[in-house]
């Protein structure tokens, strides 16, 4: 548990500055709480009670002002000076705030706490003796002061002055200052003051990775401090969501210890908040208490591992060749875990569920149960005790990040779909033992590049249900809000300009760097119109045209990995699609045909916020869409076998597609692989183009997608590229759409020419639509669904395990 500097303690600010020095640097709330403190101990000091005065007026609390020259101990009264001060007092407001103004705010607050923390009723009694109690002041700045008078009249002010709004205003949270922007652990917030560490730690964790927003514990042992937010806060929305656990009272911090062990589902809080005046029990027992449940949950989780990963340690020699043998027909017992947080994955688990259960085995999934809580290692530890899985497949993760947890004795896959840093570097390579797999669209790269094991990876692109994604026709009722002649789906609607330049700025890159992006940049957007751009060819390719051209590329092979991977990709794919989204906007503006645009931030597009409808949800609702549009794009330059074409063909919709060069590398890499053979050429050969015209023509098709360059008169292909052909020929050119599609070269279009003539041609012949629809769907349900990808990867699994 973290326990930050929320903001430095009140009265430390003053220690060695005099009073006049505060003064001057008009430090009035430090000066306040030393000054007072003083006259506590000397009432009949004049000067002092003059400062007091001026600090309490310059910050408008006139009526307190007037009672520092009042004080029965002093003798200011018949000063001329003081007499002019007290009359220009007088003509301007106390600065004291009605706790009547304030009642209607404290019931309906009331009411709406009392439905959300029923055990709040029982200090109802507490709360309404607020108002005779306390006094409740408000400074110029918009602070909020509660105070009471002692017995000799004297005002102390509780739990002091000082500037709130300013303190919580500068407190950067926890999990902020730890990167941690997607997702964090619960808050604990401790003696609150008018909620303001309540609301700033509720808003700061409420916008993180889709619905996630961490759990907050609220702990009051003083009733009071809640009677007064109920009191003055216009806003208790952080109050009773349900994300909420209020404690009240002196038995609190007991309460939030038996709370957290009755939930040990529930992670502990990590990060706690305090305003620098809780001191003493407080500010020392929350913490050690959740010090203590925290050790407590993580012995019970260690004997539980333990207890499984002896289990799986005694398990006799052959059992896994025996049982994946035995489960042919069905029977294994598969577990997966993802999260709720995401969207793609969070489906592509869902479908993966369902096709492991029609093929006859138990599959069950960990994700987390609401949007408050993340799935914990007491989670993990219990579903494999309970569930004593044959088969672990998580998608994106490796084995190693769960080491802690998941035994090394039961096989387990990774399904490798996105680019991650953690998943593309030799360590994760290294770190597979002899039952980790793993299943990518790609394997030479992996293998290659990151040391992967060759032998455990199984070559797999995109999968689709078609059941989800059925081609049974909907009612109109789902189809008419999505009739349209062009449909296209996609979250990628960030302008390309606004992403180079955030991009530059992340990066941190020097002034060379920074050249170097924008010069990358330059190159992507000269020829987009192109039938394949640059924004299609490698990275390799245009960092080494950019050295050649302004002399300057990045120092390291990491360096040049990152520029790869955060920049070049996604920004040339932003520049791909959209491209030739205008320019199917401009045939739209042009002929009155009707374009609906689906995905996030496309209504804040300045070319494409027309057409924006929203995001659209997987499964039925974008089943609809596939159906409803008369023409649906794909446009993905790093290959159209990708999710969105599968289950949009799955669902009987009918696609255009903008042509991108691993589309058509199938018949150049046959004629390339063919012709080095004969010839005996080996990879990283030069060879005479004039002398080898087939090598020389089949690497000049392939040049966007290989790593080298062009030299004039001179052919080669470097060992990388050359694996990756071969990986491409072994795997029957399963993301190669060309070599997928019969009907590809009828569907695709490499220019705005090209497209406008297809978009004529079928938007005049309904029939034509569906009958190219209809066979691209056989050539997908017969080569691309979840049920084919499981059966697979269990043959696969079943031949390689012992």
């Amino acid at each position: 548990m973290t326990c930050p500097p929320t903001a430095p303690v009140v009265e430390a600010r003053g220690e060695g500055l005099s009073l006049e020095e505060l003064s001057r640097r008009q430090d009035h709330y430090t000066l306040l709480n030393v000054a007072l403190s003083r006259q506590a101990a000397d009432p009949t000091d004049a000067a002092l009670a003059l400062l007091i005065c001026r600090s309490y007026s310059a910050l408008g609390l006139a009526g307190p002002a007037r009672e520092a020259l009042n004080g029965p101990a002093l003798s200011l009264a018949g000063r001329s000076e003081v007499q002019e001060i007290l009359r220009q007092l007088a003509t301007v407001p106390t600065g004291r705030v009605s706790w009547r103004s304030l009642q209607s705010r404290f019931e309906a607050n009331s009411t709406r706490t009392h439905r959300r923390h029923p055990h709040v009723r029982q200090f109802d009694p507490l709360f309404c003796e607020i108002p005779r109690r306390l006094e409740l002041f408000q400074s110029s700045d918009g602070n909020l002061h509660v105070s009471q008078r002692g017995d000799d009249g004297r005002r102390t002010w509780i739990p002091g002055l000082f500037d709130l709004n300013g303190m919580v205003a500068k407190i950067e949270l926890p999990h902020q200052a730890k990167g941690e922007t997607l997702y964090c652990q619960p808050y604990l917030v401790v003696s609150d003051h008018f909620g303001a560490l309540l609301r700033r730690v509720y808003r700061g964790t409420s916008k993180m990775l889709l619905n996630f927003a961490p759990r907050i514990y609220l702990l009051e042992p003083d009733p009071t401090a809640l009677g007064l937010l109920l009191y003055t806060s216009d806003d208790v929305d952080a109050l009773c969501h349900e994300r909420t656990t209020l404690l009240v009272g002196p038995g609190c911090v007991a309460e939030l210890a038996s709370i957290l062990e009755e939930h040990p589902e529930r992670a502990p809080p990590e990060y706690l908040v305090r305003l620098p005046t809780v001191r003493g029990p407080m500010a020392e027992d929350v913490p050690e208490a959740v010090r203590e449940v925290a050790a407590v949950q993580a012995d019970r989780s260690r004997a539980v591992i333990e207890r499984v990963r002896d289990q799986y340690m005694r398990l006799p020699g052959g059992h896994w060749r025996r049982r994946f043998d035995e489960a042919a027909g069905g029977g294994l017992r598969v577990l997966s875990m993802t999260s709720r947080f995401t969207t793609v994955l969070q489906y592509a688990v869902r479908d993966l569920k369902a096709a492991f259960e029609a093929l006859g085995h138990r599959f069950e999934l960990l994700i987390e149960p609401n949007d408050h809580d993340l799935i914990t290692t007491w989670d993990m530890a219990g579903m494999l005790d309970a569930f004593q899985p044959d088969l672990i497949v998580v998608i994106d993760h490796l084995r190693g990040e769960y080491a802690h947890c998941i035994p090394p004795k039961v096989p387990y896959v990774c399904w490798i779909q996105d680019q991650l840093p953690h998943l593309m570097r030799p360590e994760a390579g290294r770190s597979h033992g002899p039952l980790d797999f793993y299943v990518a669209p790609e394997l030479s790269q992996f293998v290659r590049t990151y040391e992967y094991p060759p032998d455990r990876g199984m070559s797999w692109t995109m999968a689709t249900n078609e059941e989800v994604y059925s081609a049974a026709p909907l009612p109109e009722s789902r189809l008419s809000p999505h009739r349209c002649d062009f449909s296209f789906v996609s979250n990628q609607s960030a302008l390309p300009e606004e992403f180079h330049a955030r991009l530059r700025c992340q990066m941190e890159a020097t002034p060379r760097g920074q050249q170097l992006l924008d010069h990358l940049f330059d190159m992507l957007r000269a020829g987009a119109d192109e039938r394949h751009p640059p924004c299609c060819r490698s990275a390799m390719q245009l960092l080494a045209q950019a050295r050649e051209e302004i002399g300057i590329a990045p120092s390291t092979t990491r360096l040049m990995d990152q520029v790869a991977r955060r920049y070049l990709h996604p920004i040339a794919e932003l520049i791909f699609r959209q491209q030739a989204l205008a320019w199917v906007a401009d045939y739209c503006d042009q002929t009155g045909r009707a374009l609906h645009v689906y995905g996030t931030g496309w209504e804040s597009h300045p070319r494409f916020a027309r057409y924006a409808r929203g995001v659209v949800s997987n499964g039925q609702v974008l089943r609809a869409v596939y159906q409803a549009s008369r023409i649906n794009l794909q446009i993905i330059g790093s290959g159209a076998v990708h999710q969105r074409l599968l289950d949009g063909l799955a669902a009987g919709g009918f696609f255009l597609i903008r042509s991108c060069p691993i589309d058509v590398l199938n018949d150049p890499s046959e004629r390339l692989l063919s012709a080095m053979r004969l010839a005996g050429a080996a990879p990283g050969d030069w060879l005479d183009e004039a002398r080898s015209p087939q090598i020389a023509a089949a690497l000049s098709e392939l040049r966007p997608i290989l790593t080298e360059p062009a030299v004039p008169g001179r052919a080669r292909i470097t060992a990388g590229d050359f694996a990756s052909l071969e990986a491409h020929a072994a795997d029957g050119y399963r993301r190669v759409a060309r070599a997928v599609f019969d009907r590809y070269d009828d569907v695709s279009f490499g220019g705005t020419a090209e497209f406008r003539r297809l978009a004529d041609r079928f938007l005049a012949s309904d029939e034509e639509r569906a009958r190219i629809s209809a066979e691209m769907r056989r050539q997908v349900l017969a080569r691309f669904t979840f049920k084919a990808l499981v059966r697979d990867l269990v043959e696969f699994i079943r031949a390689r395990v012992e």
